[in-house]
């Protein structure tokens, strides 16, 4: 029995049932230019017997007016399999209107082989050239080739680092004790064994958006100078031209071609006249406001949908005493009870900068916070790295990390020259440092520090998580007390706890985990 067009016929709120994402998407946009009251009777009479409505209603619109807000209403869904870390990021780069889902480092063993192969992108599928690409492929098995071999030894010590006992002493139900603690010593091991990935570890993702938003994706990955995220650009068109026709087509349209150039423009632009000193990376977190002054500039913006003018309030603030206004802040306080209590929206106006020194696996983390502005460098082994305690614990172990290390230096600078410094970015491993310059407001900043400073986190952005608490309650330490749920505690096996509790649901639920 066909699917009906809409969930129902008679109420003010339904659901939109069309097969096609592009008649649903045009039957939408006629909300903006039709006098009809009723939209279910308006798919009656153009659209219920008129199988070319909805691509026909975009080409007219893309060829006549241009107007591309209207494919924010069709909706699309794809995968793309088998790409390297430099493109996943570049891709995610692209904050509005895109969702992403990506395989973890954290959770998923990369000591498998596909076809004999690790998964790393080759030399040849980079197109690398001279004797550097058989350099370049040896350094990468190499780096897989210790993950695999230490994976077993790292679980081994830090199963003498952390016993089990200890866990056990405190929980009530031996076998989940058990399967918890299994759980977060894997966990852990792959959470410090990633620090030897390289950045040309391959991954999977979905994304779900709007055709808008792969529009300006698409035109991204053209001026972004790497050829693979070009051929991702090339393969994302050619899928969904077919489906998508006219919508997709613009990608590439003049209009299309000229915002690519735009962008290549603004690359050149951005580039220094002169060469400056390198610097190590990472400062303390700023921001052009003292305490005062952010107080006011908060409660201003708080009490604004009160009747007065943004100038009223803010004469009033001004003159309430300082007794006055830590009472407003301390009932926000005491009304939070749990880190789901967000801070309301007046708490963005108040802004922080800091160049964040985080190496490349904690990066990917930190990008998924897309309320911040993140501005980055390419991929280089210039500022250093770090090793992991366990791998340090041991001598033999970080002899041989730190020396595959090293490697990396001269084998980026010989590929820079041999190829290029876009391409030499896939032999950085993940553990060097990748600073970036990041932008973002108190409410934003409280949310992130409060969740990544959860016992699950990975370490390294819980430690980043403290530290950016520890810059506000510097700077504003009367406003850094709204950021409550900070934990600052220690948790080696971070994901104990959420797994003995996840082990706890599933056998109330009668599921054998």
């Amino acid at each position: 029995m066909p699917k009906k067009p809409f969930s129902n016929f008679d109420k003010n709120i339904f659901l939109i049932n069309l097969e096609s994402q592009l008649d649903r998407g045009a039957l939408l946009s006629r909300y903006s230019r039709t006098a009809s009251l009723d939209i279910r009777e308006l798919y009656a009479k153009e659209f219920e017997n008129n199988e070319s409505r909805g691509r026909d209603f975009y080409k007219r619109v893309f060829l006549e007016y241009g107007d591309e807000s209207v494919a924010e209403l069709v909706h699309i869904q794809l995968s793309i399999q088998n790409i390297s870390n430099i493109s996943a990021k570049l891709i995610e780069e692209s904050r509005i209107g895109l969702s992403y889902l990506e395989k973890s480092s954290r959770y998923v063993r990369y000591d498998k082989k596909y076809k004999g192969n690790f998964l790393f992108m080759s030399s040849e599928s980079l197109g690398m050239k001279g004797e550097i690409a058989s350099d370049y492929d040896d350094y990468c098995n190499r780096l897989f080739l210790f993950y695999e071999k230490n994976y077993d030894f790292i679980v081994k010590l830090l199963r003498e680092k952390y016993p089990e006992e200890y866990y056990a002493i405190s929980t009530s139900d031996s076998e989940i004790s058990r399967k918890s603690y299994e759980s977060a010593i894997r966990a852990r091991a792959l959470d410090d064994l990633r620090f030897v990935l390289p950045a040309s570890t391959l991954t999977n993702m979905g994304i779900s958006g709007n055709a808008r938003a792969f529009i300006n994706l698409i035109q991204k990955l053209n001026a972004s100078g790497n050829e693979e995220s070009k051929d991702i650009a090339k393969g994302l068109y050619e899928e969904m031209e077919p489906e998508y026709g006219e919508i997709i087509k613009s990608a590439i349209s003049k209009h299309g071609i000229d915002h690519t150039n735009y962008k290549l423009h603004l690359a050149e632009i951005s580039k220094l006249p002169i060469e400056l000193p390198a610097g190590h990376g990472g400062s303390a977190l700023t921001s052009d406001l003292n305490e005062k002054q952010a107080i006011d500039l908060l409660l201003t913006n708080l009490f604004y949908s009160n009747e007065s003018s943004y100038e009223e309030i803010e004469r009033y603030v001004k003159n309430l005493d300082s007794k006055e206004k830590d009472k407003v802040i301390q009932n926000i306080i005491d009304a939070r009870k749990n880190r789901r209590d967000k801070l309301p929206r007046a708490f963005e106006s108040i802004r922080y900068t800091i160049e964040a020194n985080l190496n490349f696996g904690a990066f990917r983390d930190l990008q998924r916070h897309r309320m911040f502005t993140i501005l980055r460098k390419y991929l280089t082994p210039d500022f250093g790295y770090d090793i992991p305690s366990v791998i340090s614990s041991d001598d033999k172990t970080r002899e041989e990390f730190v020396s595959l290390m090293e490697e990396a230096k001269l084998l980026f600078k010989n590929i820079s020259l041999s190829n290029n410094k876009i391409i030499a970015q896939y032999v950085v491993p993940f553990s060097y440092k990748h600073p970036v310059l990041m932008h973002g407001n108190f409410r934003e900043f409280a949310y992130f520090i409060e969740l990544r400073s959860t016992p699950q986190a990975h370490y390294d952005l819980r430690n980043f998580s403290i530290q950016l608490y520890d810059g506000i309650a510097k700077l504003h330490p009367g406003l850094s007390k709204l950021v409550k749920f900070c934990d600052i505690g220690e948790y080696p096996l971070g994901r104990y706890s959420q797994e003995y509790r996840k082990q706890e649901k599933m056998k109330n639920l009668g599921f054998d985990s």
